[in-house]
């Protein structure tokens, strides 16, 4: 019975141990710990040839503190357009943005990134040929977090 009692003790002393551990922690780096989700929208699933697609890019922080994170420039967020997997398309390249450090700091809640269009041009500026393609959106934070898939059709005249 004795051993029994030694083992629920000691039992108790490690429950007892994590929990204070636990109540240490820098909350701060808690928060910088926190999952964000990195949301990527359209305005449709399918575009005709020439119709411009619009895409929603936004933050979501599902905790319940806020999340800081460090940007090195201008630039927050990236969207990619993708052919198979080719780049095809980047939507920050070609764009000036400032040069500065600043962190910026997500509430819980959805935070709007920005919205921006494309006009189904490549990156050499050829109209692209019907069919399916794939976008990414970017954190370009210093934690770099990559979001959903969004898959869009051109379809021909």
């Amino acid at each position: 019975m004795l051993q029994v009692e030694m083992v629920l003790l000691a039992i108790f002393a490690l429950i007892l141990g994590l929990a204070t551990l636990s109540d240490r922690t820098d909350p701060a780096q808690a928060a910088r710990e926190q999952p964000l989700i990195l949301m990527l929208a359209s305005d449709q699933a399918a575009y005709q040839v020439g119709g411009p697609v619009t895409f929603t890019i936004a933050v979501d922080n599902p905790g319940h503190a806020a999340v800081p994170m460090m940007f090195t420039s201008g630039r927050r967020y990236d969207i990619v357009a993708l052919a198979g997997d080719a780049e095809i398309w980047r939507w920050s390249a070609g764009r000036d943005f400032v040069d500065e450090e600043v962190e910026l700091s997500f509430p819980p809640g959805v935070t709007l990134l920005g919205r921006t269009t494309w006009d189904w041009h490549d990156a050499s500026g050829a109209l692209l040929s019907p069919g399916s393609y794939r976008f990414v959106g970017t954190l370009t934070g210093t934690r770099r977090l990559s979001g959903n898939v969004v898959v869009i059709e051109l379809r021909g005249p």
